[in-house]
């Protein structure tokens, strides 16, 4: 589908999909990620440049995601052109289990939230 698209995906984001076809459209977990099926990946794809795979987004697109191809088998993620948040799939979800911050995403849901004035 994505050379449909003109884009060439590496081997760990063919596996990415082929494992797991993203989540429902418009769906996000609790702290706003969503990963993108394969059908939106390749309908986003004129908005990026043409090294560019999108993927995923957190909160509503407040940062959107994508695979720059490194290699025959490997892509990193970047959220915009100049901030690279990991080198390989594999750590960027490594990094979604254990440390989101790096990946921009604030833990929404796990947030404290203040006490009412006067309790």
């Amino acid at each position: 589908m994505l050379a449909s698209a003109g884009r060439w995906a590496s081997d760990d984001v063919i596996e990415l999909f082929t494992a797991c076809n993203g989540m429902t459209r418009c769906e996000s977990d609790e702290d706003f990620f969503s990963l993108w099926p394969i059908e939106q990946c390749v309908e986003e794809c004129p908005r990026f440049d043409e090294d560019c795979i999108p993927f995923a987004d957190f909160l509503i697109s407040s940062h959107e995601y994508f695979f720059r191809r490194e290699s025959v088998d490997r892509s990193s993620i970047w959220i915009d052109a100049s901030t690279q948040v990991a080198s390989s799939v594999e750590e960027f979800f490594q990094l979604l289990g254990t440390d989101r911050k790096r990946l921009g995403i604030y833990l929404a849901s796990r947030r404290v939230m203040p006490h009412r004035l006067g309790r």
